[in-house]
Parts: C-alpha cells; structure tokens; sequence
C-alpha cells in the first residue's frame, strides 16, 4: 500500500508531544516546603527507560532469551538554582539523610526516599502521561562550574536520582 499524506495527516490531528510541557513533583521525604519551588525550577528531567534482564535458553532449535527481572535506568534532572542556592543546598542536604558524615554510615532508607513524580502534559496542559518513581534519592548531585566568563548564564544543577 503506498503512502497516502492524507492519512498521515488525519493521524496527527492531536499533535506531538512536546518534550517541554512536564514537572517533576517530589513527595515523601523532608523537604521543607520546597517541592512546588522545585517543580517550577526543574528545567530538564528523563522519563525512565525500562529494560529486562535474560538468561539464554535452548533446548532445540534457535537460542531464546527468557526475561526473568525488569531493570531501570537511574533518572537524570536538572534545575535551575536561584541565588540563594536554595536548590543546591536542598540536594546536599538530601544526600545526607543518606550518609552520615559524623559516623561515616549509611542511614536505613525509610530515612531518606521519596517517591518522584514526572509528568508530561499536553498543549492545553492536561496531564497524558506520568510515572512514579518509587524509593528514590539523589545518587548523584554533578558539581557546578564557576567560570568569570559566564556571567549572563546560570547555574543548572543536574541530580542522578536511583
């Protein structure tokens, strides 16, 4: 069947997603009524891929892979940070509810996860899709460059949440 452009188009009376209509919500752990400031401030975040884990299998005919667990990225965001560094402060924090620096532990993780919220909205800003990221806290909160040449740029802050 060849391709018919009227067709095409009739599929796409909805729109595209765009990649710029979401928020990242953070609900669970102690945030000090920040989680609305973060939401505003969050400029980039990934929706998770999913993947699964196999073993080989054969007993006749062609190698098969049996899924046998699901396997999740770690969730990268970024926000922007105001000049107090509220936002930068607010990860460090976080980071440590998960270790204590004072005896060089780990804290249990009823301590120290919140559940994630991202959503993706449409272009009238009704929500279309949402996961929930479920336990998460910041693994990773990536270092911020000072530089006397980027004066008219700002600090966007990027957290790997596991």
């Amino acid at each position: 069947m060849p391709f018919n452009i009227n067709e095409f188009r009739s599929n796409m009376d909805d729109g595209l997603a765009s990649p710029a209509n979401f928020r990242v919500l953070f609900s669970g752990a102690n945030h000090g009524g920040n989680d609305r400031m973060l939401a505003y401030l969050c400029n980039a975040a990934q929706l998770p891929s999913r993947a699964f884990s196999t073993n080989d299998y054969t007993t006749h005919g062609p190698l098969q892979k049996i899924p046998y667990q699901n396997v999740y990225d770690d969730v990268v965001i970024s926000v922007y940070c105001k000049d107090t560094m509220t936002q930068k402060s607010f990860f460090d924090s976080w980071q440590a509810m998960v270790y204590n620096y004072s005896t060089f532990t780990f804290n249990y993780p009823d301590e120290y996860v919140s559940d994630v919220i991202i959503e993706q909205f449409d272009r009238t800003g009704e929500p279309t899709y949402s996961i929930k990221l479920f336990n998460a806290y910041p693994l990773m909160v990536s270092p911020l460059d000072l530089n006397w040449s980027s004066r008219d740029q700002f600090h966007s802050l990027q957290i790997t949440l596991a």
